[in-house]
């Protein structure tokens, strides 16, 4: 009795000629360059990859460049530890942690004489808001992971605004879907319920700091477009529709962005009439970008700059701000160590 093939003809012609192409830009490339070369001279690279992993999609891989297919078509990162941390299996050792606890401890000192608020934000990964999108041979280890370790820790500091998101964004999630499904970053919904919570402790110290009601906001969908774990894997066929974020408010948004000699980007935004005669600092990481269109409506002045550039008291004073945030998506916390410096 013959096994019958997982292949369809279909699929099996599909292999046939991109086995053909592929080995005819080999032998093209060869007469074309030195070995030395292949990758970069190797004929419709892009094109090949392209479809090399369309075919693996047809025929049921699900595992990719950094990238996984998980359950209900969404993508799960597997690159910089992501999943990592998702099952607890991050080496990052306590003592870690507690120093950037004190650093943190530090900075919020420093800033405290100067009258400035800290704010520590932590941006949940994907896969902890959604786990029932992991596969099930992806499994968790129990205990306690790197963020709730860090988190307690910073539960021994009141004076801090510490905002650990997961238990917003699992509260939310029941009302919208906040993550792109095949990009890492939440979409403007988390984006949203992110600056909600920032917003809202703020006021504890600035009453009339409110967060706006998401729909004095026009969240509007837009084409589809390949999102980033789409361009990770080498699938740019695969798009999602992008979200974009409008402000329905009687105030007016100058904005403009810099580049910095090593490579980052500093974006400042003036709104008039200003809410608040307030001026804004936030380092952060991509997630940062999310969360611009609301938090820029607030403030006279707001400066959004990435925290690689290291965090420092002479590089804060710089902007003369009167809110300091500091966000870090949870994958990133072990970075807070080396970008927290004296100087």
């Amino acid at each position: 009795m013959n096994t019958p093939s997982p292949f369809t003809r279909l699929q099996q012609t599909y292999h046939k000629v991109f086995v053909f192409f592929i080995l005819a830009s080999f032998f093209l490339m060869l007469f074309k360059s030195d070995a030395s070369h292949l990758e970069e001279g190797l004929f419709q690279k892009d094109f090949l990859i392209k479809n090399f992993n369309r075919l693996k999609i047809k025929i049921g891989d699900r595992v990719f460049h950094n990238t996984i297919i998980a359950q209900k078509g969404w993508f799960e990162y597997t690159g910089e530890g992501n999943l990592d941390d998702w099952q607890n299996l991050t080496g990052t050792r306590p003592s870690e942690l507690q120093q950037i606890e004190q650093k943190l401890a530090k900075l919020n000192q420093q800033l405290k004489q100067q009258g400035i608020p800290l704010v520590v934000v932590v941006a949940p990964n994907k896969a902890s808001i959604y786990p029932e999108t992991i596969p099930p041979v992806i499994q968790k280890i129990a205990g306690p992971s790197r963020l709730d370790a860090f988190s307690q820790l910073m539960s021994q500091h009141p004076d801090i605004i510490y905002l650990d998101l997961r238990a917003t964004l699992l509260a939310a999630k029941h009302e919208q879907t906040l993550y792109y499904a095949t990009d890492t970053h939440w979409n403007p919904h988390g984006a949203y319920a992110g600056y909600a919570a920032i917003l809202t402790r703020l006021a504890e110290i600035y009453p009339d700091l409110q967060p706006y009601r998401k729909k004095q906001f026009n969240i509007k969908e837009m084409p589809a477009a390949p999102k980033d774990l789409a361009q990770i894997m080498g699938a740019p066929f695969w798009v999602e529709p992008t979200l974009t974020v409008k402000p329905r408010l009687q105030v007016d948004v100058f904005s403009r962005t810099l580049s910095t000699s090593s490579g980052f980007s500093i974006t400042e935004s003036w709104s008039a009439p200003a809410p608040q005669d307030l001026t804004l600092l936030l380092y952060g990481d991509s997630f940062k970008y999310g969360m611009i269109p609301f938090l820029e409506t607030h403030f006279k002045k707001s400066v959004f700059t990435s925290y690689h550039e290291t965090i420092h008291m002479a590089g804060i004073t710089r902007y003369q701000p009167d809110i300091v945030i500091l966000e870090v998506v949870e994958r990133y916390l072990p970075i807070l160590n080396s970008v927290l410096t004296e100087e």
